[in-house]
């Protein structure tokens, strides 16, 4: 692959708020209703609206994956969390997703984070587990109809400089 063909990470800016929320959309309904009950599925589109979006982005770090203007994935850390990490579904398994990944480690880092925290849905947690964070407690959420929206608390401690934990 060349530098012409290769995604380029940029930081967010509120003009990409449709195409991330699009993004973001559309991969909720590729690969959760496998995973997730409807109401769950709901729940997650409602959690993911532009509000949240353009709160979290302008109180922490979201990153853009493009390439030729097209919106391919999506990232953001706020605080010591990492939220909102998206790869167009077409696109999954193709080391995307851990760019942004290295990427908003890498800004936690330079920030003094010594432990970034994030929540895993069921399609994403063996992403993060071969990124080398550990479940610190399965998690549910009550959804309409009294349905139950499970998920995953998971930590991993950031390495310095030095290859040692901070």
């Amino acid at each position: 692959m060349t530098a012409r063909d290769r995604p380029s990470l940029r930081m967010f800016e509120d003009t990409d708020l449709f195409a991330v929320k699009s993004l973001i959309h559309r991969t909720i309904a590729v690969c959760y209703p496998g995973h997730y009950c409807m109401e769950a599925v709901r729940f997650f589109g409602n959690y993911h609206g532009n509000a949240a979006i353009l709160k979290d982005a302008r109180q922490g770090c979201t990153l853009v994956l493009e390439k030729a203007g097209r919106v391919l994935g999506t990232g953001t850390l706020l605080g010591d969390e990492i939220k909102r990490v998206f790869v167009e579904p077409g696109l999954q398994k193709h080391g995307l997703g851990r760019l942004i990944m290295q990427r908003l480690e890498t800004q936690a880092a330079l920030l003094g984070v010594a432990t970034i925290q994030l929540d895993a849905s069921l399609p994403a947690k063996q992403f993060y587990d071969r990124l080398g964070y550990a479940t610190v407690e399965r998690a549910s959420l009550q959804v309409e109809n009294g349905r139950r929206l499970d998920y995953f608390k998971m930590r991993k401690t950031l390495m310095g400089l030095d290859g040692q934990p901070w």
